[in-house]
């Protein structure tokens, strides 16, 4: 019972700003930058911290991870917030209590290189079995041609007047295949494998606009800008990133990020169940029809830019 209570305490506290600050007015302090004295964290006339010590190991380290806020803005609270509590978090962001948070476009960066670091150096069974699968459908095509017609030779000396015909249309696919070169998605595969990050945001990009449409008037945070789903969907990118590849090494965590973009749409936006279930599902649709139709009339033109050439 103690335990239920405690978990009903920590569920009721997520929608609060975690982070508390404290104000120190009667300390006195002397800028070493300037030479005022004032009452304060900052010198309000040079803006330099009221803590600045001489230079040891301690300092830095610390001036290394201030070059990408890793010291003022902890990269596991971040990571470990936008598990349970991912709507509350963007909303903080985009209200201005930012100082708590890594930004989301860092943040990506981030996990994307620690991700490929540790994908590279401990490569998951699923990469090794797409590149067993990739060499097996890069073999040469006599090959596997002469394969299928000695696994397929009692069933071709039946429809021997048929298979002349089938013949012909594959010799004609073979020709416009060369002449086109369809090994485009092949190369859009790879870069995508290569580059994770920037493909998670590519995609949750698609969802903007839905975003706005579906959910401009909601009640937890109205009228959201373009510019502010552009983060809202950096952190989702975060969270469809760090998913995936952890579904590469187990299959729990498939399903997850489906999950988490629901409770970060209904954190956020302040919508029922119902609601932020049908809004959050157009949104995924209509994303994911935009993405397809784009995809079609790229590879429409490159076909078109091929013959033509």
């Amino acid at each position: 019972m103690e335990l239920l209570n405690r978990l009903k305490r920590w569920h009721q506290t997520w929608p609060q700003p975690l982070a508390t600050y404290t104000y120190d007015a009667s300390t006195e302090h002397h800028c070493l930058n300037c030479g005022h004295d004032y009452a304060g964290n900052f010198c309000p006339n040079c803006g330099q911290k009221s803590n600045m010590q001489r230079i040891t190991w301690k300092s830095m380290l610390t001036s290394f991870l201030d070059i990408w806020d890793f010291n003022t803005r902890s990269i596991p609270s971040t990571m470990w917030q936008l598990i349970y509590r991912p709507g509350y978090l963007m909303k903080d962001y985009l209200q201005g209590r930012r100082q708590s948070y890594f930004p989301p476009i860092k943040l990506l960066f981030v996990v994307a290189l620690i991700t490929a670091i540790i994908g590279y150096w401990f490569p998951p069974e699923k990469q090794e079995q797409a590149k067993a699968a990739i060499e097996v459908t890069s073999a040469p095509k006599g090959t596997i041609s002469e394969q299928a017609e000695t696994n397929d030779e009692a069933a071709q000396a039946d429809e021997s007047a048929e298979n002349d015909k089938d013949m012909a249309i594959s010799k004609d696919m073979e020709l416009i295949s060369e002449k086109l070169d369809l090994d485009i998605l092949d190369r859009a595969s790879e870069w995508t494998d290569k580059n994770r990050g920037w493909t998670a945001l590519i995609l949750c990009c698609f969802l903007i606009l839905p975003t706005c449409l579906f959910f401009r008037w909601a009640p937890g945070y109205k009228k959201i800008s373009i510019p502010e789903c552009f983060f809202v969907q950096a952190y989702l990118a975060v969270i469809e990133l760090t998913c995936s590849f952890i579904s590469d090494y187990t299959s729990l965590f498939e399903v997850w990020p489906v999950f988490l973009f629901y409770l970060a749409y209904s954190q956020l936006f302040g919508y029922g169940r119902w609601g932020t279930f049908w809004r959050t599902t157009l949104v995924l649709i209509l994303g994911c029809c935009t993405f397809f139709f784009l995809v079609c009339a790229v590879g429409v033109i490159y076909i078109l830019f091929e013959v033509v050439e």
